[in-house]
């Protein structure tokens, strides 16, 4: 991303990925396809204040601007090691959870889902082709 001006870089990753929600909210349609109007307009101002921000002489600016100096650039490397490890042991308790809570099966086999009482949704549990195939 060398061609972009790095006091573009946030302020344009925020407009795209808000660009992209707007767009998914109106594909998705039904009665209020007209928030994703209010969600533009919000992101706009969410990366013009980021724009405006990355111009200030100071530490938020910085951060704003992509000129990030190494002790900040230190904090941000940590906060992300960190939120890898929360994330990690958020994942190893809910499947401690969901193996003490299921019993012995966590994968669900076609037919005998039912009988082994492990709870899915009917779509899930009768996988079986319907109706004879080719070779029957």
């Amino acid at each position: 991303m060398t061609f972009i001006r790095p006091r573009l870089r946030k302020p344009m990753g925020y407009a795209l990925a808000g660009a992209a929600l707007a767009v998914a909210w109106a594909v998705r349609g039904g009665p209020s396809w007209f928030l994703s109007i209010v969600i533009e307009v919000g992101v706009l101002a969410i990366a013009i204040t980021t724009y405006l921000r990355g111009g200030q002489d100071s530490d938020e600016g910085a951060l704003a601007g992509s000129r990030a100096d190494e002790r900040q650039k230190l904090l941000g490397l940590r906060s992300w090691a960190l939120a890898g490890n929360l994330a990690m042991i958020a994942a190893f308790t809910g499947l401690t959870i969901a193996v003490a809570a299921r019993g012995r099966r966590l994968v669900a086999v076609p037919g005998n889902s039912r009988r082994r009482g492990l709870w899915l949704p009917a779509r899930l549990v009768d996988l079986r082709p319907r109706g004879r195939g080719p070779g029957r």
